[in-house]
């Protein structure tokens, strides 16, 4: 298949694109390899905007079998369209707020230390496909899930010097509990309130 083929066949597809043709489902042990493809493109584009240095994000050294053992053990999402092509993927853990660091709950002084919260993690989106709202009904589906789990909280990091995803994430609720520069750039912790 040529380049101009999927170029012309991912126009058509925009100009089609109806949210109701998207289905957001569990990944399967298949998918690893498209999964891992598709987060290592899309963190070459969040880490080039947001100007990270290369060898600062963990990415980077996540392998097939690391996607396999989240699939296996958790909520690993992905957004495909009517023929099953995958357009998006995030992960999902359930675990205590007190996990990360730093966290400061200034602004949110309903939650504990201890209390279990959703961390919204490894999102990703073709980069063809950004901008139509796929990723805003990933993100929205991964909300219901934690939602309908009795979790209280949504939270995620992500460089704030990447203003396209920190803004993203803020113009649905998100936000900024405190700042992390441990791995060389500053990387917010956002919180939601569900």
């Amino acid at each position: 298949m040529s380049i101009a083929y999927l170029m012309e066949n991912d126009i058509e597809f925009l100009k089609n694109f109806d949210a109701g043709d998207l289905s957001i489902r569990p990944a399967m042990h298949w998918e690893v390899q498209k999964i891992l493809r598709l987060l290592r493109s899309a963190m070459l584009t969040y880490r080039t905007l947001g100007q990270i240095p290369e060898d600062q994000l963990d990415i980077s050294t996540e392998t097939s079998k690391d996607i396999l053992k989240a699939i296996k053990t958790g909520f690993v999402f992905v957004a495909v369209d009517s023929h099953d092509r995958i357009l998006a993927t995030a992960r999902l853990r359930f675990m205590p707020i007190d996990q990360f660091h730093p966290v400061s709950l200034l602004n949110f002084p309903q939650l504990s230390q201890h209390e279990q919260v959703a961390y919204f993690t490894r999102f990703a989106v073709d980069q063809r496909f950004r901008g139509i709202g796929i990723g805003s009904k990933l993100l929205d589906t991964c909300e219901i899930i934690a939602r309908n789990e009795g979790l209280r909280a949504i939270v995620l990091h992500t460089a704030i010097s990447n203003e396209t995803v920190s803004s993203f994430y803020m113009h649905r609720g998100y936000e900024t509990d405190s700042v992390d520069l441990s791995r060389g750039y500053p990387r917010g912790f956002f919180i939601k309130m569900l």
